[in-house]
């Protein structure tokens, strides 16, 4: 320290936007102003109806996947698929997930939502549920069947250019042949306008699948991270 003396000199008090010293025998510098970093907070809504409290669904997953930082707050809210969510909340929300069979008015409201610029991240937990998100990508109808390989699928195919792998990308993180699928939606994106498939089973069939709608997006992964689907939330 300069311009006064620094021995004996220790820190009075912290405040949130500011140090202060006592004990010096010059107080011009004694006080350091720091600006607070900026809390960003940011809300899911979830549209499924199983219990966060039990471990073999997948809200039990997400909620812990999601933990809060010093500068990233995370508010998960949960709302039936079939009521209308409020409009507000629809507002208020910068992602929505849908697990379960969405009504026609529910996928109305993603859509008008996901055209704004936000995303939905599907993850259909039937071919029922994957089936009801075809109003949300803005076509008639979703063919849809249920995949289930003898023993288990992998993926195969990843592209890692993609923003959703690209963290993945080095050779040290990019083995996925480990993570094991003992089901999965198949669904055929050719018939989605500007679909792209972001990564393949081993049979070929897509795993997630990148549909850009308006100035937002939807996301659909094709099998669960609950353990019933896969190994994806426990490996």
């Amino acid at each position: 320290k300069t311009g006064g003396t620094f021995a004996g000199a220790m820190i009075h008090r912290l405040y949130p936007d500011r140090v202060v010293l006592r004990g010096d025998s010059e107080p011009f510098d004694n006080t350091v102003y720091v600006t607070p970093p900026a809390v960003s907070r940011s809300r899911i809504l979830y549209l499924g109806s199983d219990p966060a409290s039990d471990p073999r669904q997948p809200l039990y997953f997400l909620s812990r996947a999601l933990p809060a930082t010093r500068r990233v707050g995370v508010d998960l809210d949960q709302r039936s698929p079939s009521a209308p969510p409020v409009g507000a909340e629809c507002e208020a929300a910068r992602m929505f997930v849908v697990t379960e069979p969405v009504s026609e008015v529910v996928a109305g409201a993603l859509r008008s939502q996901v055209e704004s610029g936000k995303t939905v991240l599907a993850v259909p937990r039937n071919a029922a549920a994957a089936a009801s998100l075809a109003p949300v990508l803005g076509i008639p109808s979703l063919g849809v069947e249920e995949g289930r390989p003898e023993n288990y699928a992998m993926m195969a195919e990843i592209d890692f250019r993609n923003p959703l792998f690209a963290p993945f990308a080095d050779a040290r993180f990019n083995d996925f042949t480990r993570l094991h699928f003992w089901r999965y939606r198949r669904i055929d994106p050719a018939g989605i306008p500007g679909a792209r498939v972001v990564a393949r089973f081993d049979r070929g069939d897509p795993a997630l699948v990148e549909v850009p709608v308006g100035k937002g997006r939807v996301v659909i992964l094709l099998s669960g991270w609950n353990p019933e689907d896969s190994q994806f939330a426990t490996k």
